[in-house]
């Protein structure tokens, strides 16, 4: 199981610096990008993102983006992606089942990214996974609080549908996002079936001890893999 930090920042210099503090502990990072519509409140957009990075290059060796869209306009947000992308590297775009994207159709048109697809609180599995789904999208991730903001109210019942995809024969990645700490990793960790990767926000970002936090994720995710190894 991995560890991605997820970004949230209303301007692309809070978002650079936030990738500064973080980077020295992580290698891909996951931007958010509201546009005040799809969700209630509003981050930097990759246009800006772009120009920023455009007019101040990275002086140090710039990590891994995927870009999760809550925007009702992903096709423009798109086209600047492929501008980002010259910048810096990108690898997932994750787009959210509820705004019904054509994921072979996308995949097709931009062949040098990959497509997931975020499957909301209250999007139910069996209505948006279909045997062409399963073959289609290689990354599914799942809201564990409501989109928008971060520290938003985890919720556990979300954790379900991990189990659903694994049982109706998903084998792709399964990323977990949102109110990811210290008191929901040990219920996320106490499941069946588990992600792929966590993606953890506000924990990170928002900590004033940032070595004592990523310590904390690491040394309880290698403890649980020790555990299983054992078998116990």
């Amino acid at each position: 199981m991995l560890i991605m930090p997820s970004l949230l920042e209303l301007t692309p210099q809070a978002l650079s610096n936030q990738i500064i503090r973080i980077s020295s502990f992580f290698s891909s990072f996951q931007i958010d990008v509201v546009d005040g519509k799809f969700a209630p409140n509003k981050t930097t957009n990759t246009a800006e993102i772009t120009a920023y990075f455009t007019q101040n290059p990275p002086n140090y060796a710039y990590p891994v983006l995927d870009l999760h869209c809550m925007v009702n306009d992903y096709f423009k947000e798109l086209e600047h992606i492929k501008a980002l992308s010259k910048i810096v590297p990108v690898r997932n775009i994750l787009l959210h089942a509820s705004l019904q994207p054509d994921y072979a159709d996308l995949s097709s048109s931009f062949p040098n990214f990959t497509f997931g697809m975020v499957l909301n609180i209250e999007d139910d599995v069996s209505r948006f996974i279909t045997s062409s789904i399963i073959k289609i999208v290689p990354v599914i991730q799942i809201m564990t609080v409501n989109v928008g903001f971060q520290e938003g109210t985890f919720v556990p019942l979300a954790l379900n549908k991990i189990e659903h995809l694994r049982k109706i024969g998903y084998k792709g990645e399964i990323f977990l996002d949102g109110g990811i700490n210290e008191e929901t990793l040990p219920i996320i960790l106490s499941q069946k079936y588990l992600p792929s990767t966590l993606c953890v926000g506000s924990y990170l970002t928002k900590s004033t001890d940032l070595v004592k936090s990523v310590s904390f994720l690491k040394n309880i995710l290698s403890e649980f893999s020790d555990i299983k190894e054992q078998g116990v």
